[in-house]
């Protein structure tokens, strides 16, 4: 018996078809045996830790920081974290500064808006940020967290007078 051109054509849509489960299946293995384990263990819809380092900063600042804070960020615009950053800490107040802007701008905003908190991004700093990692200054204190940035606490009571360039 010889296939009539329709069986052979069925025959090869079939085989692709399965081609395309087995691919599917193997693509999404290491996602299915997690679902599999949460079923067994009893919690289908635990969701794991966020696997991006920068996720998993941002849910520790969260944890950190406080609701009704106000932090200064200093990131470049072009990284794009600093809406996400945004977003994930909400209620706190973000006060973007650019990377190039001068000190007397820092003490400024802080001074102005009662910022609590300045998180150093992943922008390169310009050279006139390197007071803030000098050891006899007592404004800046560093909060141990593990990320992509610094966070400082700001002593604002220690932040007096006007500030010139």
């Amino acid at each position: 018996m010889q296939a009539t051109p329709e069986r052979r054509f069925l025959a090869g849509i079939l085989l692709l078809w399965l081609l395309q489960l087995g691919w599917l299946a193997w693509h999404f293995a290491p996602e299915a045996l997690d679902v599999g384990r949460r079923l067994r263990h009893g919690h289908p819809m635990a969701a794991g830790q966020p696997t991006d380092p920068f996720d998993r900063w941002l849910a520790e600042l969260a944890r950190v920081l406080p609701a009704d804070c106000t932090y200064i960020l200093v990131d470049c615009y072009e990284t794009g974290n600093y809406a996400k950053m945004r977003y994930v800490l909400y209620p706190r107040r973000q006060i973007r500064l650019d990377p190039k802007a001068t000190p007397t701008l820092l003490f400024t905003t802080i001074a102005q808006e009662g910022a609590a908190f300045v998180i150093l991004g992943g922008c390169h700093l310009a050279p006139q940020w390197q007071f803030i990692f000098q050891d006899r200054q007592t404004v800046f204190q560093t909060l141990t967290t593990a990320g992509p940035g610094l966070v400082l606490s700001v002593d604002s009571d220690r932040i007096i007078g006007g500030f010139y360039d």
